[in-house]
């Protein structure tokens, strides 16, 4: 398994999460995980996540607003990854990351390799303190 983390600088939740239930409307996945996320569709996510920026402590012009991480897993592991142990996967990571943040995790099952993509808040859940990785 790896995880790749990439941040971004501008308030992009509609296109990622776009991106990530791009597959989930064809094939409906497993699950989704929504972390300190209120609502029940997308675009009240997307405010969710737009409401909690407006909390963040420190502005500044070149601020992570969210990150796109990825988990993904070796096609070999494809025969022992079961949607349920991805979820505890995903939980897991969720609680080691920091659970005081916002997330919202889809699985893919669209390549040969399974992978979770996640969508994190640059801040955490009304507190406006910075999710910052170190």
């Amino acid at each position: 398994m790896i995880i790749k983390v990439t941040s971004i600088k501008k308030p992009d939740f509609t296109y990622l999460l776009a991106y990530m239930l791009k597959h989930w409307r064809q094939s409906s996945p497993p699950f989704i995980i929504r972390h300190n996320v209120k609502g029940e569709t997308p675009k009240a996510w997307v405010r969710a996540f737009l409401e909690n920026e407006s909390y963040r402590n420190h502005k500044r012009v070149n601020s992570t607003i969210l990150t796109h991480e990825i988990m993904s897993f070796n096609k070999k592991d494809a025969t022992v990854l079961t949607p349920k142990k991805l979820e505890d996967m995903a939980r897991q990571y969720i609680r080691f990351r920091n659970q005081k943040g916002m997330y919202v995790a889809v699985p893919h099952f669209d390549t040969g390799n399974y992978h979770i993509h996640f969508l994190c808040s640059g801040v955490e859940y009304r507190t406006g303190t910075s999710m910052r990785m170190s």
